[in-house]
């Protein structure tokens, strides 16, 4: 069985190589996939290293870098994507939210005119609760449906 480093220093290459990564996305993949296998944030894998994956959680690490070798997306290995600051459920029926739409969001926004505008999302996380996501998805929404 093999620690966390090591696992991160024999794998990253791997898949660096096999998808034509740079050398630090692969990393920042691997510790996704570690995090999902081990149910841990990304600081828990930076400070304990030298944790020994068992053979369930190396078979389960194996699987998915596996699917992930033949070019299954992350967001479907994962099963959820962020988008505007809020993570989305991802399956393999469902398009994958991709930075430039939040861009594209962000601008037909600024579009929009002021008659049908949402409020400003200071006046929305008042309205929406202590977290502000209920206002946030209410505005994606409100510009997916127009």
């Amino acid at each position: 069985m093999r620690s966390i480093a090591d696992t991160l220093r024999a794998e990253a290459p791997l898949l660096a190589s096999t998808l034509a990564l740079d050398a630090s996305s692969a990393r920042i993949e691997i510790q996704c996939l570690l995090q999902q296998v081990l149910g841990v944030q990304r600081a828990y894998l930076l400070a304990h290293p030298e944790q020994v994956l068992n053979a369930a959680q190396h078979a389960a690490l194996d699987a998915m870098l596996q699917r992930r070798l033949q070019g299954e997306p992350m967001a479907h290995l994962l099963g959820e994507r962020e988008f505007f600051g809020l993570n989305f459920k991802v399956t393999s029926a469902t398009l994958i939210p991709r930075p430039d739409t939040e861009l594209l969001v962000e601008l037909a926004l600024q579009r929009l005119p002021p008659f049908i505008t949402p409020p400003p999302p200071s006046r929305q996380r008042e309205r929406g609760g202590v977290d502000g996501k209920r206002p946030v998805r209410k505005r994606l929404v409100f510009v997916y449906w127009i």
